[in-house]
């Protein structure tokens, strides 16, 4: 997992994931629903490695654009806006970024505002 900012504290006992201080863009259920869909449309062919290397890209929106035209690789493009949003949301999850109330939309303008590297550490 990439380096986050922060630690958010536990209450009840259980590990959390670290946090990074930025917006809230996604819900905690749309990044289950990517992990979930990651597991089994990505993960075959790039394990664990994504989680950091969304790490590299300035914007959500130049990774979604990469993913949603050229992944996955025997089928590109072939997933739905929604899959490729909720695989957006489970990779800024395991990277720290917060969930909060309301669901990511497939909008590529939205996604586009979303910085990746200026929030992460070095």
């Amino acid at each position: 997992m990439a380096l986050c900012l922060g630690v958010a504290e536990a209450t009840d006992g259980e590990a959390m994931v670290p946090t990074i201080d930025a917006p809230a863009w996604f819900t905690s259920e749309q990044a289950e629903r990517g992990e979930a869909k990651y597991q089994s449309e990505c993960a075959e062919c790039h394990g664990d490695e994504i989680v950091d290397v969304i790490a590299t890209w300035p914007r959500a929106g130049f990774f979604y654009n990469f993913i949603s035209s050229q992944m996955p690789i025997d089928n590109p493009g072939g997933l739905s806006p929604q899959d490729y949003t909720d695989i957006l949301a489970f990779l800024l999850a395991a990277n720290g970024f917060p969930a909060g109330d309301e669901e990511l939309p497939p909008d590529r303008e939205i996604i586009d505002t979303i910085e990746i590297r200026d929030l992460l550490p070095e």
